[in-house]
């Protein structure tokens, strides 16, 4: 069955704010942000540093000025500018705390490793960096607290093992060849970073027990814009069945893999449960994307996004995806479909897709799937539900001034354009309503 039509497309524009008007459910994408309880376990109890004067000072393992530089004591640089020709190595009962201080490593292959039981925390514009690409490895075990930091110049950021904590807070990432690689960590978070000139062969940041929030991949701003990090595979991705991941009100700009694989921005497989993807902005990502958000989780949330002008296979993939939430999202001037559920009976509601080249919501083999409460507005095709999707039940949209509005290509008539009351918005219905009712079945 086909439905659709244009009826009023002669008066589109008069039309088009009729029926926005009247179609009460078209949503206003919330920008607000969520609270996330960030509390974790530290063994180690916040430190007091510094005065209204900051002095430059040293104590503790003082760097000898050659080779590698072992800590394995509370070790604090205050202003200071250090040359590292070798390895820095925070054993296990040291501390290394750097304020407004300088660290340079003049040797390819150097490695900064926290070991178990170790710590570092930086603060007030301190930096650990390489002037060249990819020039030293940070391998984290136990516990770091950056702030105001910069790290550059990196090969890959590794937090495994025993590590407790590890939280990065309005930090640069930048000069980067390798990935962040999150591994049996009980915590790790990104908040308020900035991320630019990296090139990665993978994934970019990938692991579980994560929260990425507030940050800026790349930079939307003024003439200078700064694309995101490259990455072949995808930029943030999860296969952990076990964990958490969250990610929270950031920006992503034009976010692609250069040509050589169809990744996704965000791809999260295999958890169960406890995924969080929430009030992030999308702009201009692709060319070469199969999605901008790629899910293969049951109980997942996908709220509240923005993906703008973007170029993508699918803006929202839900895959075997069961219980899982899109809500609440903008999708707008996509190059590609809006929001695909394959494999789940997903729950599609309030979500805004107007002015895509492709379908609005596609529901392929997707049982029970529930569609509601929706604006499809001048897209390629409003809805398209194929022939092996059983009992979607889908009411309470608005179909206004798409190229075709429904294709129903399932022959058993299966489908429910109704919750037994309230039916859909039709903008070339042309017959009437029972009791003055607007939204109508098939």
């Amino acid at each position: 069955m086909n439905l659709g039509g244009s009826l009023l497309r002669n008066s589109a524009p008069y039309w088009k704010i009729v029926f926005a008007i009247s179609f009460a459910l078209v949503l206003v994408v919330s920008c607000s942000t969520v609270s996330v309880d960030n509390s974790t376990n530290s063994q180690t109890e916040n430190l007091v540093l510094g005065t209204n004067t900051v002095v430059s000072s040293t104590s503790g393992d003082v760097y000898s000025g050659s080779g590698d530089w072992i800590i394995d004591q509370y070790t604090e640089y205050v202003s200071e500018n250090v040359a590292v020709d070798g390895d820095i190595l925070i054993k296990d009962n040291g501390m290394l705390v750097l304020e407004d201080t300088t660290i340079s490593l003049t040797t390819s292959g150097s490695l900064v490793n926290v070991s178990d039981g170790g710590y570092l925390d930086s603060s007030v514009d301190s930096s650990i960096s390489a002037d060249v690409a990819g020039y030293f490895n940070f391998s984290i075990y136990g516990n770091v607290s950056l702030t105001d930091t910069n790290i550059m110049g990196f090969d890959e950021i590794q937090m495994k093992n025993n590590t407790l904590n590890a939280t990065f807070t309005n930090c640069e990432f930048q000069n980067g060849t390798g990935n962040i690689r999150v591994s049996s960590v009980y915590s790790a978070h990104f908040d308020t970073c900035y991320f630019h000139h990296i090139n990665c062969s993978g994934y970019f940041i990938d692991g579980i027990n994560f929260i990425v929030e507030n940050c800026r991949f790349g930079s939307f701003e003024g003439p200078g814009t700064v694309p995101s990090p490259h990455a072949k595979s995808g930029l943030i991705h999860s296969a952990v069945l076990i964990g958490y991941v969250k990610i929270l009100s950031n920006d992503f700009y034009e976010v692609d893999t250069y040509g050589t694989t169809q990744g996704a921005v965000i791809d999260i497989e295999s958890i169960t449960g406890n995924v969080t993807i929430s009030d992030n902005r999308f702009l201009r990502c692709g060319n070469f994307l199969s999605a901008i958000i790629k899910v293969q989780d049951m109980d997942a949330v996908i709220s509240r996004n923005r993906i703008i002008s973007s170029f993508s296979t699918r803006a929202i993939d839900l895959l075997a995806a069961n219980r899982t939430i899109a809500e609440r999202n903008l999708i707008w001037n996509h190059t590609g479909a809006g929001i695909r559920v394959l494999w789940g009976n997903s729950t599609v509601r309030w979500n805004n897709i107007l002015d895509n080249t492709g379908t609005g919501i596609d529901l392929v083999d997707a049982d029970g799937a529930l569609v509601h409460g929706n604006a499809l507005f001048s897209n390629n095709i409003g809805l398209v539900v194929d022939d092996e999707t059983n009992a979607p039940v889908i009411y309470l949209n608005g179909f206004l001034d798409n190229g075709q509005h429904a294709v129903d290509q399932n022959a058993d008539d299966t489908i429910s354009w109704d919750n037994g009351t309230i039916g859909n918005l039709w903008d070339n219905y042309t017959g009437a309503s029972g009791s003055g009712n607007i939204w109508v079945g098939d």
